[in-house]
Order: C-alpha cells, then structure tokens, then sequence
C-alpha cells in the first residue's frame, strides 16, 4: 500500500504513539517497512505528532501535526491556482478523522479525505482491508472534494452464515 501510495503523492505517516514505538514495532514485526521509513533510501516521512503538540491530548497533537505538516507542504509545493491539496488519512481510531476534519475546517485550500479501518480487527480482517485499501487508494486519492470512507464486511447474499467469515470481503462504503 506504500509503494501505491508513493506513485500517488508524498507519504507521511503520522502517529499519536510514543517517540520510537515505530522503529521497535518494524524492527520486531516489518523490517522490510522499517527499510522504507528508516533506511539509507528512504521514501516514507515519520512524524511524532507529539512534537507538534504539547498537549496531553493524542487529538490535539495530531490535530497540530496535520495542520503544520500541510502548511509546510503549501510552502514547499503551493498548488496552482484553483486547486485543492489533497489530505488522506488513513487509519483506525477516531484521532485521525478528527485531526483531518479539524484540518479541513480551519484550511480552506485542503480536501481532506478519510479511510477508517477497523480499529483492533483480527489478523484475517486486517489483510482484508489492506487489500481493499490496496484496490481502492487511486479511486480515493482521484476524488474531488472532502469524504470519508469506511471499511465495511460485506457477505453476498447466496453465502451462508457457518462459512460466511471465509467469504467476507472488505469494501469501501461512502
């Protein structure tokens, strides 16, 4: 999803976690992700959000992050006249959706766009989602205007309810 995403924009992953809690959990569970974050040729931008913030509020310091991190974007690459930025934020608990739509309200030039997974799903339904992020993340990054997604199972109908876990597929419900 990565790889995708950096075909599409620039990737910045922001997170309301502890300063190093990243780099141990890749290195114990995705070194290969640890690489793109950490190594020589990387690709991927990590921000602590509570460097943004000096709130105890995980909220506020995203909040914080999203909106110093898209002013510095603005500077950098300011967008031609009469178009938009568009910010997508991708994750599980309500802090990131909040933090956008904050971001959104008080930055009239962003369109910010949401994809909220399930927060602490089984192993099985997050690959489900990856997957549907994977198929769904140009379609998300191509839409004009502010939305919000969200991943949903979704059984057909012909399936019965003792084998429909095996056959649940994750879609993108508006």
């Amino acid at each position: 999803v990565l790889q995708m995403a950096k075909k599409l924009g620039k990737v910045v992953l922001v997170t309301a976690a502890e300063e190093g809690w990243v780099e141990s959990t890749c290195n114990r569970f995705l070194p290969s992700l640890g690489t793109a974050i950490f190594g020589p040729k990387s690709w991927v931008s990590l921000v602590y959000a509570v460097k943004f913030g000096k709130w105890s509020s995980a909220l506020q310091n995203k909040q914080a992050a999203f909106r110093a991190l898209v002013q510095q974007h603005v500077a950098l690459t300011p967008p031609p006249p009469g178009k938009l930025i568009s910010v997508i934020s991708i994750g599980d608990s309500d802090y990131e959706k909040l933090a956008l739509q904050h971001t959104v309200r008080t930055m009239p030039m962003v369109w910010g766009k949401c994809v909220k997974l399930t927060r602490s799903p089984a192993a099985w339904w997050l690959q489900k989602e990856v997957e549907a992020v994977r198929r769904y993340l140009e379609d998300v990054v191509s839409h004009e205007g502010t939305a919000e997604w969200t991943l949903e199972p979704t059984v057909p109908a012909s399936v019965t309810a003792g084998s429909a876990a095996a056959k649940v597929e994750a879609q993108l419900a508006v």
